[in-house]
């Protein structure tokens, strides 16, 4: 009788530490399990802004910011010069690029700004046509647009209106 006793009550503190492991263990979970609604509603709140400009179907700027994080990494890596094509609102404007857009000759005639959205807006001109190709470069990761200044500049402004319409 006393060694099924004594078997008995050494089952019972076995179970008694196993019991103690399994709640410390549950504690623990439902500590980490906390911090995880935590990350998951900060995430959530992190993806908000995303999720609006998704539902307001402005398929520009998804097009952007899928350019920005998967192909312009690999652009800026780049040491060779090459042709890409690339959505013009990824681009900055060079330091040194000036936009003439007063109202004069040279802005409205088919070259100036005010000519180029005209012809694009009304279909004579694509965006993507070799007409509208522009010089850009690129420095820490950024990409600058309209490098030939004087020539390009009414055209990456042109490209940028015509993009905002």
């Amino acid at each position: 009788h006393r060694s099924a006793i004594e078997h008995l009550s050494a089952e019972a503190l076995r179970a008694k530490g196993g019991e103690q492991f399994a709640r410390a263990h549950l504690e623990k979970e439902k500590v980490r399990s906390a911090q995880l609604r935590v990350e998951v509603e900060r995430l959530r709140s992190a993806i908000r802004p995303w999720e609006a400009v998704q539902a307001a179907r402005l398929p520009c700027i998804l097009e952007v910011a899928r350019f920005l994080s998967d192909v312009a990494p690999d652009i800026v890596r780049s040491s060779e010069p090459g042709r890409v094509v690339l959505p013009v609102l990824a681009l900055e404007w060079a330091p040194d690029a000036r936009l003439d857009v007063s109202i004069a000759w040279r802005g409205v005639t088919p070259n100036g700004f005010f000519g180029i959205l005209s012809r694009l807006c009304v279909g004579e001109l694509r965006s993507d046509s070799a007409e509208m190709e522009l010089t850009v470069g690129h420095s820490g990761g950024r990409l600058f647009g309209a490098l030939d200044a004087p020539l390009e500049a009414p055209r990456l402004a042109a490209l940028l209106a015509f993009q905002a319409l």
